[in-house]
């Protein structure tokens, strides 16, 4: 072998051993990312996305929407109540009538735009 490559025994042993080093280093490694690809799997991921989604929208959101809208139910049934209660406190008073504006009656409107008064 030295005279064909220039390498002695001793050194094509260490290459041979380095050699079988990388061949099993590569086979756990390739074994390693096989393992890790199936962990990202979607078979992995996809029953817990659907469990947590399903749980926040199918019974998170009902049970909120439900308890939005009892409490707005509620709110208004109390608000009208008030609202009715506090004009029954107080007795109904009648308004002032309202008398005409005789005023006006005596302005007249001149051709070019302007406004005169009649009464002078």
């Amino acid at each position: 072998m030295i005279n064909i490559c220039g390498v002695t025994e001793k050194r094509a042993e260490a290459l041979i051993s380095l050699a079988t080093t990388l061949h099993a280093g590569i086979h756990v490694l390739d074994k390693s990312l096989a393992g890790l690809r199936q962990m990202f799997a979607c078979s992995t991921f996809n029953p817990i996305y659907v469990t947590m989604v399903h749980n926040a929208v199918c019974v998170e959101s009902v049970s909120g929407l439900a308890y939005i809208f009892s409490t707005t139910m509620v709110i208004s049934v109390f608000s009208t109540l008030m609202i009715m209660f506090r004009a029954a406190l107080y007795p109904v008073q009648e308004a002032p009538a309202l008398t005409p504006l005789s005023t006006c009656d005596s302005l007249e409107l001149e051709p070019t735009g302007g406004v005169t008064d009649k009464s002078e």
